[in-house]
């Protein structure tokens, strides 16, 4: 999809997980003093400011239960292109890091999709290369046994050297697939196989309720009923522009014929407007745009507790307008017919950018991504929690 946001750092590496474009390390020593975050508590402002050791956000978030959620994504040092993958655990009362490997001679290691099909099992999927300034990956899947995290053998597939991972989705213990541009990988409770799909489309996420119904989105849709991956068509909004149109970066589903997908949207004048759709079990039909500050915007992640209950997150960006920073944070909510948003953290003149959420009820939800000063040149994660009447910075 290319990067959403046309932020304007010195020279930056980006991570690119479903579709998301977020800022991990910027090459660049030249900018003014650290001073953002004018609400309250929020982020360092100038006065307290202190150079954060590594630039780091996160990609996914998957909550078991209301007491163990992971949240993964990359942390690296300023000024350098070197990433390694970041894990943080809810316990039930905090938020901790957790060590987590790096792949064997990488300069690059990033996670950017997390599942847990139990507290004591969890699978995290990402790529890595050798060299940073190249477009060759290998996959990267980690998995958690309930004390720590470790690296697992994972097939790449010929014929392609962008052999990344994006998502993954665990029913259960005994199964996984994990998307992305390395195509669909399947993991049955020992191994972990690529499994033949319709191609590379399916790249930004996917969602399973049991072992014998997943949906996997992208630039098209695709439907697995157990035995094969089979392709579905999507409607493309007659608003989309030639060329562009409607990309799904998230999609949550509750039962095979309940899903909602999220994205973006190609439109005149606007340039990309966040939008969804909605699967019934046997076809998608357009569930509308979601509401957002102002200029462009995207959603990046979604998480339902029912069909007439999901959170969606992401950014709009009003820098080409003149007002605002480059990347803005919001959260909107479905009710089953329409969305309406919903108030969220903000952090004065500094980026924000959500990029998952996850839901164990609809009164307990974990959101994830990062904030920066307006140059981008230092990165936090960012963590916000839903008690079913308000947002906070966790």
């Amino acid at each position: 999809m290319g990067e959403p946001l046309r932020a304007r750092p010195c020279r930056t590496s980006r991570l690119a997980t479903r579709g998301v474009a977020v800022v991990v390390a910027t090459i660049c020593v030249a900018g003014p003093t650290i001073a953002w975050g004018s609400a309250a508590g929020s982020v360092p402002t100038s006065a307290t400011a202190t150079v954060p050791p590594n630039n780091d956000a996160l990609a996914s978030v998957s909550c078991a239960n209301a007491t163990s959620c992971f949240a993964v994504g990359t942390s690296g040092p300023h000024n350098s292109s070197v990433l390694r993958t970041l894990t943080e655990h809810w316990n039930g009362k905090t938020w901790s890091r957790v060590p987590s490997p790096n792949s064997p001679g990488a300069v690059v290691s990033v996670l950017s999709g997390v599942s847990c099909p139990s507290a004591t099992t969890w699978f995290a999927v990402g790529y890595a290369t050798t060299n940073a300034s190249e477009t060759r990956f290998s996959v990267l899947v980690e998995r958690w046994n309930g004390k720590t995290w470790s690296m697992v053998s994972t097939p790449n597939p010929t014929g392609t050297t962008d052999q990344q991972l994006n998502s993954v989705s665990c029913p259960n213990a005994k199964t996984c697939f994990a998307v992305g541009a390395a195509g669909v990988e399947r993991w049955d409770g020992t191994t972990w196989s690529i499994v033949p799909s319709v191609g590379v489309g399916l790249r930004s996420s996917v969602s399973c309720t049991n072992a014998t119904s997943c949906l996997a989105v992208g630039d098209s849709a695709a439907r697995w009923n157990g035995k094969t991956w089979s392709h579905v068509p999507t409607p493309t909004p007659g608003t989309s522009q030639l060329g562009e149109g409607f990309e799904m970066n998230g999609v949550s589903c509750t039962k095979a014929t309940t899903c909602l997908a999220v994205g973006m949207d190609a439109v005149p004048l606007a340039d990309f407007a966040a939008l969804s759709e909605r699967w019934n079990g046997k076809t998608w039909t357009l569930a509308g745009y979601g509401v957002w500050p102002n200029g462009d915007a995207y959603f990046n992640g979604v998480s339902c507790t029912n069909a007439t209950n999901c959170i969606g997150v992401g950014a709009s960006d009003a820098s080409d307008f003149g007002v605002g920073p480059a990347a803005r944070a919001f959260i909107d909510s479905w009710d089953g017919t329409t969305w309406s948003a919903v108030a969220s953290p903000q952090f004065g003149d500094g980026n924000s950018w959500l990029a998952a959420v996850s839901c164990v009820s609809a009164t307990n939800c974990y959101a994830v991504g990062y904030i920066s000063e307006p140059y981008f040149r230092y990165t936090f994660t960012l963590i916000e929690h839903w008690d079913g009447t308000t947002w906070s910075k966790v």
